[in-house]
């Protein structure tokens, strides 16, 4: 894995070795293999939040940033800079990411992080697969597939939602849920 990424990892690009991880696209436990198509080699902070849904990379390798970051969070902005640009990936083709793993991620971890009833939550399978790949939920029906989404010319995932107002963040205040949005442009 480190020589397939050139000892730097596929999202940053630092070259500090002892952060530097192999992250399995799809989790062995998951049905995933130790291949290197299905993996990334990411600093350590970065593999957290791709296995936790924070982050995803689409199928041209394009990184996906989850609003999630900076609701949960408060920041990101790091990695808001950098959404919607293209990762580091091997040279030899046969070792890069492999899209359908990018597209599993995609679908199984990241967009299933988002709350339910989101709008912009469901991608719609682009095949059946049986019976263990969900499907949309009622009135997502037309929801894009993956494949209508990552056709588009300059897929990134934002925030549409306005700011959260000062009062919402005093003691005791509860924030009112706003709806995150699934934006393709």
């Amino acid at each position: 894995m480190l020589h397939a990424y050139e000892r730097r990892c596929a999202i940053s690009g630092d070259r500090i070795r002892p952060v530097l991880q192999a992250a399995h696209i799809r989790p062995v436990a998951a049905g995933g293999e130790h291949r290197l198509d299905n993996g990334l080699l990411l600093r350590s902070d970065l593999h957290t939040l791709f296995d936790r849904g924070y982050l995803a990379i689409d199928p041209k390798h394009r990184l996906l940033v989850s609003p999630r970051l900076r609701e949960e969070f408060g920041n990101g902005e790091e990695f808001y800079r950098r959404a919607g640009q293209e990762i580091n990936v091997p040279t030899r083709p046969r070792d890069r990411p492999h899209p359908e793993l990018l597209e599993w991620h995609l679908d199984e971890v990241f967009l299933r992080t988002y709350p339910k009833g989101t709008p912009g939550r469901s991608v719609r399978p682009l095949k059946d697969t049986g019976p263990s790949r969900p499907r949309p939920p009622p009135g997502d029906e037309h929801a894009p597939t993956c494949a209508e989404i990552f056709a588009r010319r300059s897929p990134v995932l934002t925030h549409c939602a306005p700011p959260l107002r000062a009062a919402a963040h005093q003691k005791g205040a509860t924030s009112p849920r706003r709806p995150l949005l699934l934006r393709v442009f």
